[in-house]
């Protein structure tokens, strides 16, 4: 795997603060954590794209597929170039999804959020 890719303070913030809502938290509270982090198009909000992209690259074959969407395909290939280390072309992605409508952006930080959550190893 590559180096992973720098994220900003506020972003590894954000992703600290998602760990704990799936530890601990609803379901309501991840849609509202993915909502709050695709509203904009801050630094803050690309890193938190940035980094569940490297983690769900970073995750074991696909064990459950989303239905075939523009969103799910776009975090396929967020995970391909990541895998590649293609850093020009996940910038690209990154950016491409800034240009999205804000629903459309929330479904791909929950499509993210859904398959690392999927394709964790189990705990013994």
């Amino acid at each position: 795997m590559p180096e992973p890719y720098e994220i900003s303070s506020l972003a590894d913030s954000a992703i600290g603060d998602l760990t704990r809502i799936l530890k601990t938290g609803t379901t309501e509270q991840v849609v509202a954590w993915a909502e709050k982090y695709s509203w904009n198009d801050r630094r803050r909000d690309t890193g938190v794209l940035t980094a569940l992209a490297q983690t769900a690259a970073d995750m074991p074959v696909v064990t459950s597929v989303p239905q075939a969407s523009e969103e799910w395909t776009l975090c396929r290939q967020l995970m391909a170039t990541y895998r590649n280390d293609d850093r020009a072309t996940f910038e690209a992605l990154v950016r491409s999804w800034v240009k999205w409508p804000p629903t459309a952006r929330t479904e791909v930080l929950l499509l993210l959020i859904r398959y690392i959550v999927e394709n964790q190893p189990p705990k013994r």
